[in-house]
């Protein structure tokens, strides 16, 4: 099958990524499709298409479900957050804080409405959306303002309980592993995740390759071939709303036209 075009779309907002991905009649892609359109290539240590920071619309949502229980997910698919009116209302909406912990959401979370977040969570087990056991992420990394750093062998990433839903897919995650120890040399993969549980459910949109001042630099040469250090995070939910992005557009398949009899 035929590979589409595929354009990378950035602007100041995230929501102006997504309505110039709609008005030019692309796609963005989710995790799963970044990570085969990555996966497909054999970049230069310097392509943009393996190095290059992007942001997708799959989301990580924490909260409490109406019977109190903690919850984490991961979801490939369209909801609240991807709604352009949604992210044009939260780029320049201020809280107003009516208690202690709304005012600790960071600025990268956003609140879900509540059946919103239970909607998500009984899609789980439909290739889309991974309900993630939330006490099996509060033991693993370093964990700052709520906030996970945490560096992983690529021979135990398919045990981390993040790794397989953020990919999407057992398949996805082996593909993307042999890939990055191709071209990085690296035996390890950073993570970044937030893990604040809030009076309200929350989420953000994951993406891949945000520059991080991680353990393990990358090396690189810019433009006038000075070598400089790239340290970045392999797998993020630190997209901030409110703040420039970059997504990757699949142009939409022309339909075929009918035939009038």
């Amino acid at each position: 099958m035929k590979q589409q075009p595929i354009q990378f779309f950035e602007t100041d907002f995230l929501y102006m990524a997504l309505e110039e991905c709609a008005r030019k009649k692309y796609d963005p892609a989710y995790m799963p499709s970044l990570v085969d359109l990555k996966t497909q290539f054999t970049p230069a240590e310097d392509s943009e298409m393996w190095y290059l920071e992007c942001t997708t619309p799959s989301i990580m949502a924490l909260g409490k479900t109406t019977k109190g229980n903690e919850v984490g997910l991961i979801a490939h698919c369209p909801n609240y957050l991807t709604a352009v009116k949604t992210l044009q209302k939260a780029s320049f909406e201020k809280y107003e804080f009516s208690d202690e912990k709304k005012s600790k959401i960071p600025l990268q979370r956003y609140i879900i409405p509540q059946e919103e977040f239970e909607r998500l969570v009984q899609l789980d087990g439909n290739g889309n959306v991974f309900v993630i056991d939330y006490n099996s992420l509060l033991s693993r990394g370093t964990l700052k303002d709520n906030t996970v750093l945490e560096t992983v062998s690529l021979d135990e990433l398919l045990s981390h309980p993040l790794a397989i839903p953020f990919f999407g897919g057992k398949e996805r995650a082996e593909r993307y592993m042999k890939k990055s120890q191709e071209i990085t040399q690296s035996t390890q993969i950073n993570f970044q995740y937030d893990l604040g549980i809030f009076d309200y459910p929350t989420g953000t949109f994951l993406g891949l390759n945000n520059i991080w001042g991680g353990p393990e630099p990358i090396y690189t040469l810019d433009a006038s071939g000075k070598q400089k250090t790239w340290a970045y995070m392999d797998l993020s939910d630190d997209c901030v709303i409110k703040h420039q992005a970059r997504f990757l557009g699949v142009k939409q398949p022309k339909l075929p036209q009918q035939v009038r009899a």
